[in-house]
């Protein structure tokens, strides 16, 4: 489907974070969501940040090489926890994270054909006043099928997981300063600042 190869890396990996390219599926169905996320395990200390990082940071990004036809969608982000260094407040991902992104396949794939798709992740990883950009070829090739398995388990888990995380509108309160009138959104656990996008 791509005039060229591309080597299956599914991860990236040195002393500060594990990145990996997962499918919650084993094959892709013509005309169907294809549900991928960038899953970041990150060493004791590191933080990689949210799409408002906060006083300082910037969030994971990521740019697609996708086959004809197929669109990727936005990172959905999973609620963050607040990060203290000093007078400097952001907000991050410790630990584990895993950030769900819907891509869609045309409906004029034909079964029995592969389908790379191919991620240029990008990152800040953090720890106190110390941080490092990372980046990463990730690619998954995936058959076409007319049924679209699940993934193992433990990939299964983690995107459940995620969207267990992801906050819900009704979970959200927006508010007016009676002095200045700005918008305060109020999320579980944070809170954030008008300007949060």
């Amino acid at each position: 489907i791509l005039p060229f190869e591309i080597p299956a890396v599914l991860q990236f990996r040195d002393e500060r974070a594990t990145v990996r390219l997962l499918a919650e599926q084993t094959a892709i169905r013509p005309g169907s969501s294809l549900a991928l996320a960038l899953d970041f395990e990150l060493a004791e200390h590191w933080h990689v940040y949210w799409r408002n990082p906060g006083d300082s940071g910037e969030p994971p990004s990521v740019r697609w090489t996708l086959p004809k036809g197929f669109v990727a969608g936005e990172i959905e982000w999973p609620i963050p926890e607040k990060v203290q260094t000093g007078p400097i407040l952001n907000y991050a991902y410790s630990r584990h994270v895993t950030f769900p992104i819907t891509v869609e396949a045309p409906a004029t794939l034909a079964a029995g054909e592969r389908a790379p798709l191919r991620a240029k992740a990008r990152w800040l990883v953090c720890r106190a006043e110390e941080c490092i950009p990372g980046e990463a070829d990730l690619a998954i090739e995936l058959p076409i099928a007319n049924e679209a398995p699940p993934s193992d388990a433990r990939t299964t888990a983690l995107f459940a997981a995620a969207r267990a995380r992801l906050p819900r509108v009704e979970d959200a309160i927006i508010e007016r300063d009676p002095n200045t009138g700005d918008p305060t959104l109020t999320l579980p656990s944070i809170r954030v600042e008008d300007g949060a996008r």
